[in-house]
């Protein structure tokens, strides 16, 4: 999948090489359920999970991924499920009262 049709512009490459290890790859999070994410990722879209470090560093629950923003996440072959280890910097945030 192409990330640049999903958004991806060198806004978030910057925050992603000033922030993040090139170990972890990006998606885009493009649907929520309870605990599980829906990633549009270069491999195509999966399933993922938050990190236990991510929710336990949480103050608010707006520090925590949202469908449309960007994420770092690692996955293995033949896992089910990616880990999300963190949010690229959003460039609009929209919070309801």
């Amino acid at each position: 999948m192409n990330l640049e049709r999903l958004g991806w512009s060198a806004f978030f490459e910057t925050d992603f090489q000033r922030r993040f290890s090139n170990e972890w790859q990006v998606g885009r999070v493009v649907g929520q359920g309870k605990n599980i994410y829906k990633l549009a990722t270069k491999q195509g879209d999966m399933n993922a999970k938050i990190a236990g470090k991510l929710l336990f560093e949480a103050e608010v629950s707006s520090q925590l991924p949202a469908v449309g923003d960007w994420v770092v996440f690692a996955h293995e072959d033949g896992d089910q499920f990616a880990i999300i280890h963190g949010n690229l910097e959003r460039k609009v945030f929209f919070q309801g009262k």
